[in-house]
């Protein structure tokens, strides 16, 4: 850690050709920290890589080096000299990062904030210590505005992809898009229309077309984001649906002329854990026919806000679950 002195909060993420290394503290969405077990690291710390873009890749690295943890979102809260008497020498970023433990095993304990900081100040860490209450008192003051700010910057990882699954955010192999994505054509049981929530580039909405004439079931697929570029991107990518992609935040947008979907699908670990099931609710109440269908994809199954808890968290029976995708009728 650099010296105390150097250590400061920011608002907003540094130039990226001065972050030299990066420190996170990884949070569960309901705010415990993981940390690694038996005397592994508490907090994931890498220099940043030749060739790496410290936010786009070693974030999503490292974490996953250090405690097999899967982060969804991170948020700069701080910064440090690597060495104050000399400027070139860069930054190291300090952030908190959302996510849960994924793929590689690696044996975690979780933490409130206030116990992983006096345990850092007793292994003589104070910077550390001081880091994961500004990361806590960060996370606790979020608001929607900053979220859908902290989300828009991820649009730029998408946009490097060269992939048309990577362009909607899945670093993986084609097999590991079609296991992640066919659930949500599978919840689809009648023809009728189909509002991909977060369509990014839209080959989901592609993909659940395809998927769903295999069995018989015609759709018409429609798409929103957030991201103006990756809406200038589908549109270009799918020129006979243009009309059909919009840009709109999903917590306030409605669709052109009272537009309402047979189906809608939708990522609701996009918006703060507390404002998930009112983000359903709305989804239902403006944007679904009666009796339309709402298909809610959490990021992989497990214990942290899994798609049927948050169904039935927003009053929705449960009607079908496919691993990390679950769905309802209105």
């Amino acid at each position: 850690m650099p010296a105390s002195a150097s250590y400061r909060t920011v608002p907003d993420d540094p130039e990226p050709d001065r972050v030299r290394r990066i420190t996170l503290l990884l949070l569960l969405p309901e705010g415990e920290c993981v940390v690694a077990a038996d005397g592994g690291p508490a907090l994931s710390t890498s220099d940043v890589a030749a060739g790496e873009h410290w936010l786009y890749d070693t974030t999503l690295r490292v974490p996953q080096q250090t405690h097999g943890f899967r982060i969804q979102g991170m948020r700069t809260v701080a910064v440090a000299d690597l060495d104050p008497a000399d400027p070139a020498a860069g930054l190291q970023v300090f952030g908190f990062a959302t996510g849960a433990p994924a793929g590689r095993e690696v044996a975690l304990e979780h933490l409130t904030p206030d116990r992983l900081a006096a345990r850092l100040a007793a292994a003589g860490d104070p910077v550390g210590a001081r880091f994961v209450v500004d990361a806590a008192e960060a996370r606790q003051a979020r608001t929607d505005a900053q979220t859908a700010a902290d989300n828009l910057r991820w649009q730029a990882a998408y946009l490097r992809a060269d992939t048309p699954w990577g362009q909607s955010g899945n670093s993986g192999t084609l097999e590991d898009w079609e296991r992640s994505r066919r659930p949500v054509a599978e919840a689809i049981e009648r023809d009728g229309t189909f509002l991909d929530v977060g369509c990014a580039n839209g080959y989901l909405m592609e993909c659940v077309q395809a998927w769903c004439a295999e069995r018989g079931i015609a759709v018409e697929p429609y798409g929103m984001d957030l991201g103006a570029d990756l809406i200038r991107l589908a549109r270009q990518r799918l020129p006979h649906w243009a009309d059909r992609l919009w840009v709109g935040n999903m917590q306030t947008w409605t669709a052109p002329g009272g537009l309402r979907f047979d189906t809608l699908q939708v990522r609701p670990d996009a918006v703060l854990l507390e404002r998930r099931a009112d983000l359903l609710t709305r989804l239902r109440a403006d944007l679904l026919t009666d009796g339309g269908r709402l298909i809610v994809t959490m990021s992989e199954p497990g214990p942290y806000g899994t798609a049927p808890a948050l169904l039935e968290q927003a009053g929705f029976t449960v009607a079908g679950v496919r691993g990390h995708v679950a769905w309802a009728d209105a």
